[in-house]
């Protein structure tokens, strides 16, 4: 039954804290990633929602990303490589290629694929040196959203490191002098490649076999005329051979020699460092952070953590979350191992430090103190959001006094500030640091807004499939073809064996300052919330405000001072308020894992705890709130009905969705800016 469905019939749901529920009783910033002298270039959601509904959308994607390098360094848009019938073969198993690279050669990869090396050394993104072994394999996963993976070969210089070929009847035409490396790329499916499907404007956010656009642009290359070439649009990755307005990513020299230094092994020092990275927006700090994370796999298989600190554009951390996880092996395209099971996850709900200072400041700390305590073995890197002025310079300078990092990695704009003179620099006044290293930016900017960024993070969240060895995702099903499970709230203060949602807490939001306890349903509906909980004895602290049929409410104020501060309470992830029942008073609610509402259970029924639902900036994407089939047939529907009967009004009933037309006169008026017709412009 769909989620649509079940709204209407709510005997369908499921409650997660009674065992049998009859329904007669209760049931149970920087302003968006920018720096502060930069004009907001972010595009609303509600733009996003627009263009996913035209019938003819605009392009998802820009023809060529505009970016900035330094000195004279030009990006590479496609591979140098030429397939033909001898370095390029499709296996027995039709899953898998085998490539043989000569020197100078290299790829440039779009899509997901298991890469294997064979036969002698590979440098990938023109920095990391990887050598053949038959138990080595690394995941790539590239996205439109960032520059390709480049896979180049090398030279082998030293056989000792532990180079072991691996030698079949399949490529052992490639083994000798002509070819310097030998790789095998696979089919690797994650279910990513079906989001464009799910969310229209991600359209092109990763290649897929089955969309006929991106398959038919490879037909002007001369390579399909090669027998095997057919096997390839049953691939789940290609190997962009014409410019198609990707980048791909290699790093500048100053940039891999710096990162080579700050990630050498030296097996007699065992002392772990930690590296903050600063800079302005789109200076390529996240592209440092993951290359420099990546540089210390080459040597050796230390584990590295990685502290994550901005909630607008991450990609190590959950939506609207900060986090600190460490990694065994190297990430090569975009991470969605978030938040790993080895770290700790906060939520902070909101996309900008701005919008609670002290409460960002408090996770800092708390997550660096879990570092200190269970990870201080661990190299660090530190990741920070694009804003160095203003108050996100007094922010830096409290992070940085907190932590005092080993390495301060400044991506400064013009590259030209020398080491040894800091002092011409007014950002690095103040910032304690106990080694200096400035760089220049590596600026380009995203084919995909930071909202459609942001959107992309929410829907993994919610569509990664459970029991899983390694990340997997379900764009096939929407997540309305599942009912809401329900959990009642509470409204009596008195009430303390009540087993459901206990309070809820609305970020940056006090009773009576900001807003009516009577609108707090209004404000919940349709949200992201984060999921708490609360020690019993910690959770009646707090000061409630009540009302009729109405949850109970603690101020934002209140939550943070007798609550957060005191590190009392255990965030449990995300959930998704999809509606509210305010006659019977219970929340429809999604969870991203089963395994999620199977702990809730035990925490609460056993362990006595309080449930509280926090909200910060969280939307729900519109294509979760929405099934486009329900529309379209509620649409058709209609247009019958309407032929037979005047009276429609029956079927103007859906959720979130009007079908009445908007009026060509009137309505809402945008201002229109700097626009002057030939009519006003001044005779002179």
């Amino acid at each position: 039954m769909s989620a649509f469905a079940a709204l209407k019939s709510s005997d369908s749901m499921v409650s997660i804290l009674q065992d049998d529920v009859d329904d007669s009783d209760q049931i149970i910033g920087y302003s968006k990633n920018t720096s502060d002298e930069d004009i907001d270039e972010d595009v609303d959601e509600e733009d996003v929602i627009r263009e996913s509904t035209r019938s003819n959308p605009l392009p998802t994607v820009s023809p060529v990303p505009q970016f900035k390098r330094p000195g004279g360094f030009l990006p590479i848009f496609e591979s140098n490589f030429t397939p033909n019938e001898d370095n390029f073969l499709v296996n027995n198993s039709g899953r898998e290629i085998i490539i043989g690279l000569k020197q100078g050669e290299y790829l440039v990869v779009n899509g997901q694929a298991d890469l294997k090396i064979q036969r002698g050394a590979i440098l990938i993104n023109n920095c990391h040196y990887h050598y053949a072994h038959p138990d080595h394999s690394y995941q790539i996963i590239a996205s439109q959203s960032q520059s390709l993976p480049i896979i180049a070969s090398a030279q082998v210089l030293d056989r000792s490191c532990g180079i072991l070929d691996s030698k079949t009847v399949d490529n052992e035409h490639l083994f000798h002098s002509d070819y310097k490396s030998v790789i095998t790329l696979s089919i690797l499916e994650t279910g990513l490649e079906d989001i464009g499907k799910y969310c229209p404007p991600l359209k092109r956010f990763f290649y897929n076999k089955n969309d006929e656009e991106q398959v038919q642009s490879e037909s002007s290359i001369s390579f399909m005329n090669h027998p095997d070439a057919g096997y390839l649009r049953s691939f789940s990755f290609e190997i962009v051979l014409e410019n198609k307005g990707m980048t791909g990513l290699s790093l500048d020299r100053s940039w891999v020699n710096k990162i080579k230094e700050l990630s050498r092994y030296d097996e007699n020092d065992t002392t772990a460092t930690i590296t903050l990275v600063i800079g302005n927006k789109n200076s390529g700090k996240s592209t440092f952070s993951k290359s420099l994370l990546n540089n210390f796999f080459v040597d050796g298989n230390r584990e590295v953590s990685y502290l994550d600190l901005d909630p607008g554009q991450s990609e190590f951390s959950d939506p609207y979350c900060l986090s600190i996880s460490s990694y065994k092996r190297p990430i090569f395209g975009i991470n969605i191992e978030k938040g790993n099971k080895h770290g700790l996850t906060e939520y902070y709900g909101f996309t900008s430090p701005q919008s609670q200072p002290n409460l960002y400041l408090a996770i800092i700390k708390k997550l660096f103190r879990f570092y200190q305590e269970n990870q201080s073995g661990n190299h660090l890197i530190i990741n920070t959001p694009g804003w160095i002025k203003g108050l996100g310079k007094e922010l830096l300078e409290s992070i940085t006094t907190y932590i005092n990092p080993t390495h301060l990695v400044y991506l400064n704009g013009s590259g030209i500030l020398l080491e040894s003179n800091v002092e011409a620099d007014a950002t690095l006044e103040g910032l304690a640091f106990q080694n200096l290293h400035v760089l220049p930016g590596m600026y380009q900017v995203s084919k995909y807004s930071p909202a459609q960024l942001r959107t992309f993070n929410k829907l993994i969240y919610f569509h990664k499939n459970e029991s899983t060895t390694s990340p997997s995702y379900n764009f096939n099903t929407h997540l309305l073809h599942t009912p809401p499970i329900k959990i009642s709230y509470q409204t009596d203060p008195n009430d303390h064996n009540f087993l459901g949602v206990n309070a809820v807490s609305v970020s940056n939001f006090d009773v009576s300052l900001q807003f009516d306890h009577k609108d707090l349903l209004l404000m919940v509906d349709s949200s992201i919330a984060g999921i708490y909980l609360i020690e019993n004895e910690q959770f009646f602290s707090n000061k409630f405000q009540s009302g009729a049929k109405l949850p109970l409410y603690i101020n934002s104020t209140d939550f943070f001072n007798e609550t957060v501060s005191h590190g009392s309470y255990m965030f449990m992830g995300l959930c998704m308020i999809h509606s509210v029942n305010k006659g019977k008073q219970y929340f429809n609610v999604y969870f991203p894992d089963g395994r999620v509402v199977l702990k809730l259970k035990e925490m609460i029924k056993v362990g006595g705890y309080k449930l509280v639902l926090v909200k910060g900036d969280g939307d729900i994407p519109s294509q979760e709130i929405l099934m486009p089939e329900l529309v379209q047939q509620q649409v058709s529907n209609l247009k019958k009905l309407k032929k037979n009967t005047s009276n429609v009004q029956d079927m103007k009933k859906m959720p979130y969705v009007s079908f009445i037309s908007g009026n060509k006169v009137g309505g809402v008026w945008k201002i229109r800016r700097n626009i002057m017709r030939r009519s006003h412009r001044q005779q002179r």
